[in-house]
């Protein structure tokens, strides 16, 4: 896959495509893997561009704070650096929060913004949880995350597919130990002290907000606040999936997508 420097780190990329430009941003130990299900079928109608975010993925891996306006800037030049004057941006899960700090920071960029499976803002009471699970990675690894898919996964994805489950975990288990901490650990205490919620409204591009029905990482009614808090978007809650819509429903996801994308100016 091609790479390009941007902001002093090489980032790894993948177009495919041709049409409007949608950009997809995954989340937390993703990388541009995390599509699979989605490239080919948002492919047929747009030019998909997946990258893989600073310390994930192909993409360089530095040690240090990986902040929402770092991802959103690297983004940023990202899409210079390809010739891409605007696109259509899409995030799940922490790529979630990123997109959502893109829309904010460089609306001339953004042609939409769609939101998977994410937040917008959290309660102190989730920090000390999200504070142990950052430092036992970083001491310990991944094996210290222990296995509980009920957590990710709607019960019925897991009864169901429990070996391509384990598969996406060893995938995940991939990632640099400090990076998923750092990023992790930035990203929650971003959501508790600079919350995003209040500044949703300043967004003036259309915007669509997809959550599973069945998350329990950012449960529906996260999405129900970003839904209302950014001026005219659309909310779709998908039934049966978990915080992985884009693996446990991905007809529908992308169904979903392309719909929303057909309405945008």
């Amino acid at each position: 896959m091609p790479k390009v420097k941007v902001n002093n780190v090489t980032v790894n990329y993948e177009l495919t495509g041709r049409g409007d430009v949608l950009v997809l941003t995954h989340g937390l130990g993703g990388s541009i893997e995390s599509w699979t299900y989605q490239v080919p079928a948002f492919a047929e109608r747009h030019q998909v561009l997946a990258w893989d975010m600073r310390g994930f993925g192909a993409s360089d891996k530095p040690h240090q704070a990986y902040t929402r306006s770092t991802f959103a800037a690297d983004l940023s030049a990202l899409l210079k650096a390809l010739d891409i004057e605007r696109a259509h941006i899409l995030g799940h899960s922490l790529g979630g929060l990123v997109v959502q700090q893109f829309a904010l920071d460089y609306p001339g960029q953004t042609r939409s913004l769609i939101v998977v499976d994410s937040s917008s803002e959290i309660k102190e009471q989730y920090m000390a949880g999200w504070e142990r699970q950052a430092q036992a990675v970083e001491e310990k690894g991944f094996q210290a995350l222990g296995f509980d898919p009920s957590f990710t996964y709607a019960p019925d994805f897991v009864k169901n597919h429990l070996d391509q489950i384990q598969q996406w975990r060893q995938e995940q288990a991939q990632n640099d130990p400090r990076c998923y901490a750092a990023a992790a650990r930035v990203a929650g205490r971003q959501l508790l002290e600079d919350p995003l919620t209040p500044k949703l409204q300043a967004i003036r591009c259309p915007a669509l907000i997809i959550c599973g029905a069945e998350d329990r990482m950012t449960p529906p009614g996260g999405s129900v606040i970003m839904s209302r808090a950014i001026p005219g978007a659309k909310l779709q809650i998908i039934p049966g999936a978990g915080h992985a819509v884009t693996r446990e429903k991905p007809g529908e996801l992308n169904r979903a997508v392309l719909d929303f994308l057909a309405t945008v100016p």
